[in-house]
C-alpha cells in the first residue's frame, strides 16, 4: 500500500495541497465559469420537473451515510422525480470535485471545505442537497479512533501522532485540529497520513499509524478490535451538514429542472428513511457497498429528521480553513448554495429559509 503524508511545519504546505486541489480541475475552470448574480442562475421557484427520465451520474464516498439515498431509490422517490441514479465510487473527493467541474459527474459528494477551497479558487461548486440531512452534537458517523496499542485516550495527546485521514486537505483533518486545539493539544505536530477508509482499520493493527479518523462501518469495527474512540468531527457543526451534494454552476445553469428535482428526491428520501428506518438501513443491502444484513441493521448513522441546508456550515468551513491552512482569501459563503436547498423547511419545501 502506497500512502500520501504531510509531515510538519504545515502552513505552507497546507496552502500548497489547498491549490493543488484547486489544480486537478483547472483545465475545466473556463467552461464552468458563470455570470449568474445568485447561486444556482434560475430561481428555484421556476424550475420544473425533467420533462422525461433522465440518468444523473453521482459520485459518492462509500459508506452507511447514504442509506436514505438508497432507501429513495428502492421506494421510486427518485423516479417519481423522473431521475435514474447512476451512483459510482469515488474514494478521493479532490477527484470527486474535478469530476464535478469537467462534467464526469452530475452530482457529488464532497463537504463544505471542498466547496469553499474551491471557492476561493474561482471555481465554484455549489451545495444542492445534504447526504444525511443535518447532524447533532452527539453525532458519532466519522470518529477519531486511536488504536490499542498506542495508548492515547485523550484527544489532546494527537501531538506527534500519525493520524489516518482520507484526504490531507479534508474537512476531517481540519476539523480534527479543530478539536485537538480546544482541548489544548499541539495540533501543528500532528502527522497526518492520507489513506481510503477502508485501509485504516488495518494501518491501525500494523501500527503503520496511531490513530484514524473513520467513517462507519469502519470506526465501530475499529473500536471493537479494542480502538479507542476519542473524539467526533461533526461536533463542530452544531445543526450543521458536513456532508453535502453538489453540482457545477455550470450544470446548475444548464439544468434547473434536473438540479431541483435531485433537491427534492434527497429531501422525501432523508424524511422517508426516518419513519421507516430499519427498511432504509436495510436498502444499503442491495447497495455499491453491499453490506450483509447483519452489518445493515448495525450500521450507525444520521437519523434525524433535519434534511435542510444552512450557510453556518460553510460558514464555519471557512473559518477552519484560515485558522489551519492559511487561507486569505474571503468567500461570499452565501452564493455556494443553491437557492431552492435554503428553501427547504424541515417539513418539506418553503420559501422560508432554514437557519
Amino acid at each position: 500500500m502506497m500512502f500520501t503524508t504531510r509531515f510538519t511545519p504545515r502552513g505552507a504546505a497546507r496552502v500548497a495541497a489547498l491549490l493543488a486541489t484547486g489544480a486537478l480541475a483547472v483545465g475545466a475552470l473556463a467552461a464552468c465559469s458563470s455570470g449568474s448574480d445568485e447561486a444556482g442562475g434560475v430561481s428555484s421557484s421556476t424550475a420544473k420537473m425533467p420533462a422525461k427520465m433522465t440518468t444523473v451520474k453521482v459520485a459518492i464516498n462509500p459508506s452507511s451515510q447514504y442509506a436514505a439515498m438508497y432507501y429513495g431509490i428502492q421506494q421510486g422517490i427518485f423516479k417519481e422525480h423522473n431521475l435514474t441514479l447512476d451512483v459510482q465510487p469515488q474514494a478521493d473527493i479532490a477527484q470527486t470535485v474535478s469530476g464535478l467541474l469537467s462534467g464526469a459527474y452530475d452530482f457529488g459528494q464532497t463537504t463544505p471545505i471542498h466547496v469553499v477551497s474551491a471557492a476561493a479558487q474561482g471555481q465554484q461548486i455549489v451545495e444542492v442537497s445534504t447526504v444525511e440531512g443535518r447532524l447533532g452534537d452527539d453525532d458519532q458517523g466519522t470518529t477519531v479512533v486511536a488504536s490499542k496499542a498506542s495508548g492515547i485516550t485523550d484527544i489532546k495527546d494527537l501531538g506527534g501522532k500519525k493520524v489516518a485521514t482520507v484526504g490531507l486537505t479534508s474537512n476531517n483533518t481540519y476539523a480534527t485540529d479543530e478539536l485537538v486545539a480546544k482541548a489544548g493539544g499541539d495540533w501543528k505536530s500532528i502527522n497526518f497520513i492520507q489513506m481510503p477508509f477502508g485501509q485504516m482499520a488495518g494501518a491501525l493493527d500494523t501500527g503503520a499509524v496511531d490513530v484514524a479518523i473513520m467513517q462507519q462501518p469502519f470506526a465501530t469495527q475499529a473500536q471493537n478490535a479494542g480502538g479507542v474512540a476519542l473524539g467526533y468531527p461533526s461536533a463542530i457543526y452544531a445543526n450543521g451538514a458536513t456532508t453535502v451534494f453538489d453540482a457545477s454552476q455550470q450544470y446548475i445553469d444548464a439544468h434547473p429542472e434536473i438540479v431541483r428535482a435531485f433537491s427534492d428526491s434527497m429531501i422525501a428520501s432523508l424524511k422517508a428513511a426516518v419513519k421507516d428506518e430499519d427498511a432504509a438501513s436495510l436498502s444499503l443491502v442491495d447497495s455499491i457497498m453491499k453490506y450483509s444484513k447483519d452489518q445493515a441493521m448495525n450500521a450507525v448513522r444520521n437519523k434525524n429528521d433535519a434534511p435542510c441546508l444552512t450557510v453556518s456550515s460553510l460558514a464555519r468551513a471557512e473559518d477552519l480553513l484560515k485558522k489551519y491552512a492559511n487561507l486569505t482569501t474571503d468567500v461570499d459563503v452565501d452564493k455556494l448554495v443553491w437557492p431552492g436547498a435554503l428553501e427547504c423547511t424541515d417539513a418539506g419545501t418553503s420559501s422560508t429559509p432554514a437557519q
